[in-house]
């Protein structure tokens, strides 16, 4: 089995180095690397337009996500609805507890 040697200029996605190449085409790299962000620079276009092409995007994205999640069944829901509630009266009654015992000890040092 051979392997095939990967050349810098084999990747149509990276950019080539002038470093890279041989002094004759030094140049030549520069311009080709300088017309490619140039075209890229240029197909902006209005700033408002690329603004709500990008909400539109988000907007997909967040329908996308949306698809995916898997949601809870009703018994489920009611079940942590159920804990939340008794974890919050548990929680009442030590702070009511609590304030109540403070109370008491605050009109014994005022009497």
């Amino acid at each position: 089995m051979s392997k095939k040697m990967v050349s810098p200029l084999d990747s149509k996605d990276m950019t080539v180095s002038p470093a890279d190449l041989p002094a004759t085409t030094k140049k030549e790299v520069k311009e080709k690397n300088n017309k490619k962000n140039n075209k890229k620079n240029n197909n902006k276009g209005n700033g408002f337009v690329r603004f709500f092409k990008r909400i539109g995007k988000g907007c997909k994205e967040v329908v996308s996500e949306l698809k995916k999640v898997t949601w809870p069944t009703f018994a489920k829901t009611m079940a942590q609805t159920g804990i939340v509630l008794i974890v919050v009266v548990f929680f009442l009654v030590v702070i009511a507890a609590f304030d109540f015992g403070l109370t008491a000890l605050f009109e014994l040092l005022v009497k």
